[in-house]
């Protein structure tokens, strides 16, 4: 199931020189019961010429100004003529809330 479907205060945490990007949400175990879990975006998100790409990974290197929009990953992102334009990516079509856990 998509996780944004079976979580809450959902957030994105950059730390301060940028080498991480976390996808923040408090997920649903069961009725009512919830747990926060983190997901490291840039472990299995890559950026291929100015697009997002789940084949690759360190994708914050080259991307700025990065907003989250309920499941929606948007930022500007460097191609390889080092031109950024925006990019954007679903992240309920790759990420799942599993037992309150948030999986790639």
């Amino acid at each position: 199931m998509a996780f944004s479907k079976s979580s809450r205060s959902i957030r994105l945490e950059q730390n301060a020189d940028y080498r991480t990007c976390t996808l923040v949400a408090e997920c649903q175990v069961e009725d009512e019961v919830y747990r926060e879990s983190r997901l490291e975006l840039n472990k299995w998100i890559g950026n291929d010429d100015g697009t997002f790409d789940t084949q690759g990974e360190n994708f914050i290197g080259s991307a700025h100004a990065l907003e989250l929009n309920g499941s929606r990953l948007r930022g500007l992102l460097d191609d390889r003529s080092r031109h950024a334009a925006w990019a954007e990516i679903d992240l309920d079509k790759y990420v799942r809330n599993e037992g309150g856990v948030l999986k790639a």
